[in-house]
């Protein structure tokens, strides 16, 4: 602005500069904005617009479905939606989607872990890096973990009525033979912190063969989550493809998900 003033002077004052200036003026002020950030950021259209650190406002949201689930699990666990003005977009897991939130006075991060078919999988606190919120199983008030998060890392979760049971589905006459499905331990799978289903095969090669349609099968390592990748991806039941299961990482599939492994 004082460069502006500068101008007025240099050039003879007022009326010269709405004769004269006036349109170098408007070019200042319009390089002066979008020197400091006057331009109106873009509103992401889809979830793959949003990249991992950015904020983005529950206004800008582009998917209302994840947004209303997320709000609905953040209701459960006691906090007030109103007080959540948007959520800051995390990498990926093996399973879906990831976001942070904070909360709170001191600003307590929270992570939302979001499966693939938009559903909340479990919201932990990384303060006490307990699952405050896991799908499945009731959920815990955030204000109790908060205070007194020896007791809740050692409780025992009651499941509601859409958790998943223990079954025997994996076991078959063939000990060649292993079937898994989505959202059922049995007799290799194990429910995570995060509500999706880790399922411990022998290391080996398979003949995998979808028993539900659309499915994908990922390998992820036991001692770290990022490192992990699609070793199979079926469009149709039936249809099949080989894989070979590394020693140290287990199995996850989509959402719905059911295939059979046969040891080769």
């Amino acid at each position: 602005m004082q460069a502006i003033l500068t101008l007025l002077v240099l050039f003879g004052g007022v009326k010269i500069m709405k004769k004269r200036l006036f349109p170098i003026v408007i070019v200042l002020l319009a390089f002066i904005c979008i020197m400091t950030g006057c331009q109106k950021a873009a509103k992401p259209n889809t979830l793959k617009d949003l990249k991992s650190g950015d904020f983005v406002f529950n206004k800008d949201f582009p998917d209302k479905k994840l947004l209303a689930n997320m709000q609905k699990a953040i209701k459960q666990i006691g906090m007030d939606t109103d007080e959540v003005d948007g959520f800051y977009v995390g990498p990926d897991w093996a399973n879906g989607y990831r976001y942070y939130f904070q909360y709170g006075d001191e600003g307590t991060r929270y992570d939302i872990y979001v499966n693939q078919d938009h559903s909340v999988a479990s919201i932990k606190s990384n303060k006490t890096k307990i699952n405050i919120y896991e799908k499945g199983y009731e959920p815990f008030n955030y204000q109790e973990v908060e205070n007194n998060p020896d007791y809740y890392a050692n409780v025992i979760r009651k499941q509601t009525g859409n958790s998943t049971e223990e079954t025997s589905s994996d076991n078959t006459n063939n000990t060649n033979t292993i079937i898994l499905t989505d959202g059922e331990t049995g007799k290799y799978g194990k429910l995570s912190s995060s509500g999706a289903v880790h399922f411990t095969v022998p290391a080996g090669h398979y003949l995998a063969e979808s028993m539900s349609g659309n499915v994908k099968i990922s390998q992820v390592n036991v001692n770290n989550e990022e490192d992990y990748s699609f070793i199979a991806e079926f469009n149709s039941k039936g249809e099949k493809a080989e894989i070979d299961v590394k020693d140290g990482y287990y199995l996850e599939l989509t959402v719905n998900g059911k295939v059979k492994l046969t040891a080769k």
